[in-house]
């Protein structure tokens, strides 16, 4: 297995589909404490490694999933801190599970690969706290996970303004996107 990092951009290259799914699941029972429980849905295998890596690597423990039934069963016995959702699965879309997660305590950010402002707000208004373009960048996944992680409320759908805390902070597009709501 290779791990390439380009421009701040996680690409990962394998030949082994087997090592890859292997490490999806990998040690995913054990919970080490003082570790946040990160679960990320996607299945893209290189999307799912890259993302392990960078969150790995950052001192958090990271969960991988290729089905949607695996993650709700995981759900039931353990409260992960995010939930990672690829807008782009086969069968149900990401969209259609953010709706089940709906009274689900833990934030959910959604990726996606063909984002657009539209499909951003849709996630936003159906209770996703964040939306990320993929490729992603390293930085962006971090500081996102880190403000969620520590404390800084997220706000749901219905109580979000334009006037809040950490405004300043957003980039343009999610000005946009905030501004649509």
């Amino acid at each position: 297995m290779v791990g390439i990092l380009v421009r701040d951009k996680v690409i990962l290259v394998t030949n082994d589909l087997r090592f890859a799914m292997g490490m999806m699941d990998q040690s995913a029972n054990e919970h080490p404490p003082g570790k946040p429980l990160i679960f990320v849905l996607d299945d893209n295998t290189l999307v799912l490694e890259a993302l392990r890596l960078t969150l790995k690597g950052s001192g958090y423990k990271v969960v991988c999933f290729t089905d949607e039934t695996r993650l709700f069963r995981r759900m039931q016995h353990h409260s992960p801190k995010c939930i990672f959702l690829d807008v782009g699965l086969p069968g149900r879309s990401g969209l259609e599970i953010l709706r089940d997660l709906a009274t689900y305590p833990a934030p959910v950010i959604l990726m996606s690969e063909e984002g657009n402002i539209p499909m951003a707000v849709n996630a936003i208004k159906n209770g996703a706290v964040d939306f990320i373009q993929k490729p992603f960048r390293r930085e962006e996944i971090l500081n996102k996970l880190a403000n969620l992680t520590t404390g800084v409320p997220h706000a749901k759908p219905d109580t979000l303004s334009f006037s809040f805390p950490g405004k300043g902070a957003l980039s343009y597009r999610e000005r946009q996107i905030v501004r649509l709501l």
